[in-house]
């Protein structure tokens, strides 16, 4: 679903709908809408701009920036606006509008995950008609946080040639919570079940197509003739342009069927670590959403949410409060009236700090299952260590003393890999894994095996 959308009509601002400028607007995958009007809406930052296109489909365009105004004397004025979203299906005056019962979103690489087999087809001839039978997968409802509910719903279509059928199934995954929510409140939730499926898998799974349906206005928001209708979501990330790679099962770390009975739980607390380890999330899929990245900046990204899973997951501080505070006084004391007292006070407000070194060393024991693949001796285990740690510091403080200990190259690569692997092992740890297997899951995985060098 890379195809360009073109939507020729008639557009006006909301508080003007007498004043109508004929235009076009074209959606382009991964950039966003451009409308290119015959006239002027005389705003050069309308923010909502909304539309009726030739064949009467009410089109609602957000987040609108004029990019070019053209005066011609005599001739035509002729503008053009910017639209971060495109909705098509209904009008609305102002965001606060747009709240829907539910959303259904369509991914990317996600059918090898769900059905590695495939439906079963069979055609059969019936005297002179083609018979095709299929038995559509069921679908898989569940309960989440807060009495939100997650459906996967299939879709199975197929094709005949030369009286062989061939199918292939979309899924697709609805989102309705217990109470209506607005369109940027959603797209938070769909954003953590990608990331969720991205993991999964070990590929980059996009949005494909978004659908919401709409909720009672309540309070008289919006008009109520438009409740309960489907909207169709078009954002710049949203169709995003690139042809995928398709899912390979032997990258998969573990597959819909491996987890069918817990899946409900698996994103439950997918959801809650989602919100808890926002940070670790974010830096990880930055990274991996860009695998073309310099590999220094893969590095930095895979270090830092080691650093703040540690943070968040394990423990914050070295010592205690109250052992801080003894320890803080006995320095301070010592010297009462030394003129640097204050400096060393402020030296000492982060002295709780465990340091990266500590950290990754109790991160590694954690996965001890793991890293043992990587590691034959315990000196192996020290050098991996100082290099990470050699590596990040020159990184970050250029210092000269570190340069030649600084990993570069190949060695940078393979590091930045290793450090990837792992903290995709925190993440599953945080959804009920437990390190032997997924020690045991990335054994398996060809994708793991080659990047790792195991």
């Amino acid at each position: 679903m890379d195809e360009q959308l073109e939507f020729k009509g008639e557009w006006w601002l909301p508080s003007r709908p007498e004043e109508r400028v004929l235009g076009t607007l074209k959606f382009v995958p991964g950039e966003g809408g451009m409308l290119e009007l015959m006239g002027l809406l005389n705003d050069a930052e309308p923010g909502v701009i909304l539309g009726m296109s030739a064949d009467g489909k009410p089109v609602t365009l957000q987040d609108c920036i004029e990019t070019r105004a053209r005066f011609r004397r005599p001739g035509l004025d002729t503008s053009m606006f910017y639209a971060s979203a495109v909705l098509e299906g209904a009008h609305f005056s102002t965001p606060e509008e747009i709240i829907f019962s539910r959303v259904s979103v369509l991914f990317s690489n996600v059918e090898e995950w769900m059905y590695p087999a495939g439906p079963d087809v069979r055609v059969n001839r019936r005297g002179n008609k083609m018979v095709v039978e299929c038995e559509e997968p069921e679908a898989i409802r569940v309960s989440v946080e807060q009495g939100m509910k997650i459906s996967l719903v299939p879709h199975v279509g197929y094709t005949v040639i030369d009286g062989q059928a061939a199918a292939n199934t979309e899924t697709w995954f609805t989102v309705e919570p217990s109470q209506a929510k607005s369109l940027d409140e959603y797209l938070g939730v769909v954003g953590d079940i990608r990331n969720f499926l991205c993991l999964a898998t070990t590929e980059r799974v996009r949005v494909l197509a978004m659908e919401g349906r709409l909720a009672a206005s309540g309070g008289g928001v919006r008009p109520a003739t438009i409740d309960g209708k489907a909207v169709k979501v078009f954002l710049p990330f949203v169709n995003g342009r690139g042809a995928t790679r398709p899912s390979l099962g032997r990258d998969i770390i573990f597959r819909l069927a491996d987890v069918a009975e817990q899946i409900g739980q698996l994103l439950t607390r997918w959801l809650e670590s989602a919100t808890r380890l926002r940070c670790v999330h974010d830096l990880y899929f930055a990274a991996h959403d860009q695998p073309d990245m310099y590999v220094e900046h893969g590095f930095f990204c895979f270090v830092e949410a080691l650093e703040a899973y540690h943070r968040r997951a394990i423990r914050r501080t070295d010592f205690d409060n109250e052992e801080l505070r003894r320890r803080r006084e006995e320095i301070l004391d010592a010297r009462p009236d030394w003129e640097h007292k204050d400096w060393l006070s402020a030296r000492l407000e982060y002295g709780n700090e465990p340091s990266l070194r500590k950290r990754l060393k109790e991160i590694v024991e954690r996965f001890r299952p793991l890293c043992s693949q990587w590691f034959g001796r315990g000196c192996e285990k020290r050098r991996f260590l100082d290099q990470v740690v050699e590596t990040r510091n020159y990184l970050v403080h250029h210092d000269e003393r570190l340069e030649a200990q600084a990993a570069r190259g190949e060695l940078l690569e393979r590091l930045a890999l290793r450090l990837k692997w792992l903290v995709a092992a925190c993440l599953l740890e945080q959804v009920g894994f437990e390190p032997e297997i997924i020690a045991n899951l990335f054994s398996r995985n060809m994708r793991y095996l080659h990047e790792t060098g195991v």
